[in-house]
């Protein structure tokens, strides 16, 4: 599942090396991705996991760091299964 993410992140990602790079908080704050590129990666996350990504978690919060990304898509999974 991190190698999907991985990838997605690739695709959706401009400065792809600067997010694997990123060990901040905030990849939103801080400039590395901005709310395109949020958007963008709900889409890719949703359709490659067949998830909905509640619009309360599209949060810069959930999207801070790649490890934030994986647990926020772990999360969703979950709950999906449940």
């Amino acid at each position: 599942m991190e190698e999907k993410i991985i990838n997605i992140l690739k695709k959706c990602c401009e400065d792809f090396e600067d997010v694997m790079e990123y060990d901040g908080e905030c990849m939103v704050e801080d400039g590395i991705i901005d709310s395109f590129t949020v958007l963008s990666l709900v889409d890719a996350l949703e359709g490659e996991f067949d998830i909905i990504i509640p619009a309360r978690c599209v949060l810069p919060a959930n999207f801070g760091n790649k490890e934030m990304i994986i647990s926020l898509v772990k999360k969703v999974l979950e709950e999906k299964s449940k």
